[in-house]
């Protein structure tokens, strides 16, 4: 795959602006060759103009430009936009989900047994440029093809394949995992406040220091652990604060809760 590659668009909100973002600045595609459709009219009109991308009118005029199609729609739409798509227009094209929650599957009942489908799960940080985005494909989908797609959203944060039945637990670790982290920040914001800091102190105190270790876990690769124990010294306050958090079972909390979304995750694809 090259640059003569056409890509169409559907859905022009958050993540679809972030994905067009991430395509441009990864120089993989010229613009001239980037499609855009959303609903709204007005919506996709401004995005164009603003990333000097082409508008298509239609979801059946976008298809047929575009070689690969991404879905960045909502996912109780998808049925509906799918009907949409005549299946004499889906040959040798790549399709490219990044809806929760929508097995790829959903795509070959109505694409046909043999289209081309690759399911991502990426997370909000994505349009910092810092997301988390995890990559499923069926049988056929080629690995020049998963790498082209892999080589578009490069920009938008880190990268990883996994098999299509792990995709919930991935929904529940990177997919909603920013939420679990908000809280924490907000929590380690209130204290600071609690303890005679201002708002403004406080929150920039705290996401930077989650920021920071992130970013040192990254860096390092180090296992947590280690580092924890780093900042930790003999009889010091930091170990008092962690024996508080051990006998609050912060641990099993999170881990709960990260389990909760998972099953969840696996009540609504079952439900559809």
């Amino acid at each position: 795959m090259n640059n003569d590659q056409t890509i169409g668009i559907i859905g022009t909100g958050n993540m679809g602006n972030a994905l067009l973002k991430g395509f441009i600045e990864s120089k993989s595609i010229s613009t001239k060759n980037i499609y855009a459709y959303d609903a709204d009219e007005n919506k996709v009109k401004n995005i164009a103009s603003e990333l000097n991308i082409e508008k298509a009118s239609t979801i059946d005029e976008l298809v047929k430009v575009s070689d690969i199609i991404f879905f960045a729609v909502k996912p109780q739409n998808i049925e509906e936009l799918l009907r949409q798509i005549p299946t004499d227009n889906s040959t040798n094209k790549l399709f490219v989900s990044v809806l929760a929650g929508t097995p790829i599957e959903t795509f070959e009942d109505y694409l046909g047994d043999n289209a081309k489908i690759i399911r991502l799960m990426p997370n909000t940080p994505c349009l910092v440029n810092a997301g988390m985005i995890a990559l499923s494909k069926n049988n056929y989908v080629s690995d020049k093809e998963s790498d082209f797609i892999k080589k578009l959203l490069e920009p938008t944060g880190e990268l990883i394949e996994v098999d299509e039945k792990d995709m919930d637990a991935v929904t529940a670790l990177s997919g909603s995992g920013p939420a679990y982290i908000f809280m924490i920040i907000q929590a380690m914001s209130n204290a600071g406040v609690k303890l005679g800091l201002t708002q403004e102190q406080s929150l920039k105190l705290a996401t930077q220091t989650t920021y920071g270790a992130a970013k040192l876990v990254s860096s390092t690769g180090e296992h947590p652990e280690i580092l924890k124990d780093k900042v930790s010294s003999p009889g010091g306050t930091t170990i008092y604060a962690l024996h508080e958090l051990e006998d609050e079972g912060l641990r099993g909390i999170i881990m709960n809760a990260v389990e909760a979304c998972y099953n969840r995750s696996i009540e609504l694809k079952d439900d559809n």
